[in-house]
C-alpha cells in the first residue's frame, strides 16, 4: 500500500532560512526559495502502518527545484523517535529512494530532507508536491 502525504503538509525547520521568511503552503503543494548562504530541513510525517505488522523499503520525494543551484543533499528517515535510515545524494526532481531491504515499522514514519545552495545568481526555489512511503506487510 503506497501512502502519501501532501507537500503541503511539510514543516521547515528554520523559517528565517527563507526569503521574505514567508513558505508558501498552496493547494498544490509547496512553495519556497532559500536565502543566500542558508539551508533547512523540510519534515514530513507520512500516514503509517505501525505496530510491527508493516514495513517500508521505498520512498519517494516529489519535488522540483528552480536551478542546477538548488537541491535535497540529505534524507533522514525515522521510525518514531528512532533514525532508522540515512541517504545523501543530490536530488533536484521527482526520485525514488530504496533502502535495500523492507524496514519494519513500529510507531510513524517520518522523513527529514535537507534543503541547501549554491552561490550562484539563480533560482534557488523548492517545490514540494508530495512524499510517499509503500507499505508491505511484513511476515510473521
Amino acid at each position: 500500500m503506497k501512502y502519501f502525504i501532501h507537500g503541503h503538509s511539510g514543516h521547515i525547520q528554520d523559517e528565517n532560512a527563507i526569503v521574505a521568511g514567508k513558505p508558501k503552503y498552496l493547494g498544490w503543494g509547496l512553495d519556497f526559495e532559500l536565502s543566500p548562504g542558508l539551508e533547512t530541513w523540510v519534515h514530513f510525517a507520512v500516514p503509517s502502518i505501525g505496530g510491527g505488522s508493516h514495513g517500508v523499503r521505498y520512498v519517494q520525494l516529489d519535488l522540483k527545484t528552480g536551478s542546477a543551484d538548488a537541491w535535497v543533499t540529505d534524507v533522514h528517515v525515522y521510525d518514531g523517535e528512532v533514525r532508522f535510515q540515512t541517504l545523501q545524494g543530490k536530488w533536484k526532481a521527482l526520485t525514488t529512494l530504496d533502502f535495500g531491504r523492507v524496514w519494519t515499522i513500529h510507531g510513524a514514519l517520518g522523513i527529514s530532507v535537507r534543503c541547501v545552495r549554491g552561490v550562484e545568481n539563480m533560482s534557488h526555489r523548492f517545490q514540494f508536491l508530495s512524499v510517499s512511503a509503500d507499505f508491505v506487510e511484513v511476515p510473521t
